[in-house]
């Protein structure tokens, strides 16, 4: 069996052929979250990490106006202030991060940004996406 044996210097990348899956050996390990200068330098110059970065943060906080809609909580949240803070800022800030996220996936597609991309599924994604959140938001 062939493996691809990848070695990192500070600037560059070797990839070696072995037959010998045992020979494999990586120095980085796998780790959930990035280091901060491979977000900066990497991560956050990428619009796809950026469009979804700005879903999950818009999904992170359109839940609590999901949650604060069940009828047990909703009932009462009777002040103006409450309803506002609780339900509708929530909603608001929520579809803000879906707009966002939905027009930075149509701009990852478009070879030019003012040329949308009728013939790629990726633009059809972040374009319905788009218009579903602005039937659903207003």
């Amino acid at each position: 069996m062939q493996a691809n044996i990848i070695t990192e210097d500070s600037d560059t990348i070797t990839v070696e052929k072995s037959q010998d899956r045992s020979t494999f050996s990586s120095k980085r390990a796998w780790t959930w979250l990035p280091s901060w200068h491979e977000l900066r330098t990497h991560y956050f110059k990428e619009i796809g990490f950026l469009a979804c970065l700005s879903q999950m943060v818009g999904a992170t906080v359109f839940w609590i106006s999901g949650f604060t809609a069940l009828p047990a909580i909703y009932d009462r949240l009777t002040t103006p202030a409450a309803l506002n803070g609780a339900y509708w800022a929530p909603q608001v800030i929520g579809g803000t991060g879906f707009i966002i996220s939905g027009t930075l996936f149509m701009l990852e597609t478009q070879k030019k940004w003012y040329m949308p991309a009728f013939g790629v599924l990726g633009w059809h994604i972040g374009a319905w996406n788009l218009i579903g959140v602005n039937i659903l938001e207003f």
